[in-house]
């Protein structure tokens, strides 16, 4: 089951359903277990992501209401934006990091080397700080670099349940 992405979605982080999280899979590994051309349906356990569509595996068997996480795309930023309503983006939080960053950046221009260090430092520190927070993991769900297993015909058909191994 493909469904397009909508609402200004860049990324997509994590998936979860009422009961549980689905865990991402590749395109490729999800095919292999569920083919296209088979109907295999029920609670869906495995997502994957390309060319702004989701699937589903297997696919959902009646109606289900899916929870996403991800990012937007941002929108216009600044005085004489085509936003108008909202000149940021960006979670309230950040608005006074940007100030400070900006009368550091002021006090160095106009040569006051002194005030530009004592403002900058506490921009790095509130920012490192809002990064912490910000950039936290998603879901409960390991990082998936690469899920092109080197036999997937052998790890998935054969021995679908055992642990699997960077290597494989």
């Amino acid at each position: 089951m493909g469904v397009n992405v909508t609402n200004g979605l860049r990324e997509i982080n994590a998936l979860r359903t009422d009961k549980h999280v689905i865990t991402f899979v590749g395109r490729d590994e999800g095919d292999v277990v569920y083919p296209i051309e088979t109907n295999t349906t029920g609670e869906p356990w495995w997502w994957s992501y390309w060319a702004e569509s989701v699937r589903l595996y297997p696919t959902p068997s009646s109606v289900l209401t899916v929870s996403v996480r991800g990012y937007g795309d941002p929108t216009a930023f600044g005085a004489g934006s085509a936003d108008t309503v909202s000149p940021s983006d960006l979670p309230t939080p950040f608005h006074v990091v940007i100030a400070t960053y900006g009368l550091a950046r002021a006090y160095e221009q106009q040569e006051d080397p002194t005030m530009a260090n004592q403002y900058f430092a506490i921009f790095q520190q509130e920012f490192t700080n809002l990064k912490a927070r910000y950039n936290d993991m998603p879901a409960p769900q390991p990082v998936l670099l690469n899920s092109r297993s080197a036999s997937r015909w052998r790890s998935q058909v054969i021995l679908p349940n055992r642990l699997r191994y960077g290597w494989e």
